[in-house]
């Protein structure tokens, strides 16, 4: 039964003994009762008949505000978990992004991890290298937009990502502002050695198990890091 339908029936029987308390209070409707013992004995039930209907009230009022917000913290429960699934689905395909480009690249020679360093980079090298440069402008884009987005949510539903992010989009910054420093001695035709491409060869370089690298330590771990932590939040 509704809270209102509880509050309609009680209401309607607090004022029935109501009425019939003050009904038997001003008038006699038991002349037989001259001594009042069976007028004073209806009138205590009567008073008690109110009191349970008062006491009724209020417990129906507590459970129904009880309900109401267990029904608000589930909801909220939900909303969360519905957030931090998408935001992980967002952060996963930039992530994945990434090791595409990787990849690509490694397939396309701009790679020490077969054991061969390039020389100078030939001219489908450096098509591949600005291609793949737009999607890691892409990706640190998003990645600082979503940044963004977490100042707008509760803190507690991304404790410790925050900082992680940070990392993931700091490290492909330098990629990128290396990029923007080389790439303009390309349209000049002056050579350029895959050695002088720092940041892009560490990038692409091997990461065995071992290994000191900054793409695990600033963008694989930071990212595995933060699913973690969206998946298994902080109560």
């Amino acid at each position: 039964m509704s809270l209102k339908k509880i509050t309609i029936a009680l209401s309607i029987a607090f004022f029935i003994s109501l009425i019939a308390m003050i009904y038997f209070l001003y008038y006699n409707p038991l002349p037989n009762d001259t001594e009042g013992k069976i007028k004073v004995e209806v009138i205590k039930y009567l008073m008690q008949l109110m009191v349970v209907v008062i006491l009724g009230s209020i417990v129906a009022v507590l459970f129904k505000a009880e309900e109401i917000s267990r029904k608000e913290k589930e909801f909220q429960e939900e909303k969360q978990i519905e957030i931090r699934n998408d935001f992980m689905k967002r952060l996963s395909k930039f992530y994945y992004k990434i090791k595409f480009v990787r990849r690509t690249m490694r397939a396309g020679g701009l790679t020490t991890k077969y054991g061969k360093m390039p020389d100078k980079l030939t001219r489908d090298q450096i098509l591949l290298y600005k291609n793949q440069i737009e999607i890691i402008n892409e990706v640190q884009l998003g990645i600082e937009e979503m940044k963004l987005e977490i100042e707008n949510f509760n803190e507690l539903i991304f404790q410790g990502v925050s900082g992680n992010m940070s990392k993931m989009e700091r490290y492909l910054a330098k990629i990128l502002d290396e990029f923007e420093i080389t790439f303009p001695l390309f349209d000049i035709n002056q050579s350029i050695s895959f050695e002088q491409l720092k940041c892009l060869k560490e990038f692409t370089d091997s990461t065995k198990d071992g290994d000191i690298s900054l793409f695990k330590s600033n963008l694989s771990n930071p990212y595995y890091s933060a699913i973690k932590t969206l998946s298994h939040p902080t109560k």
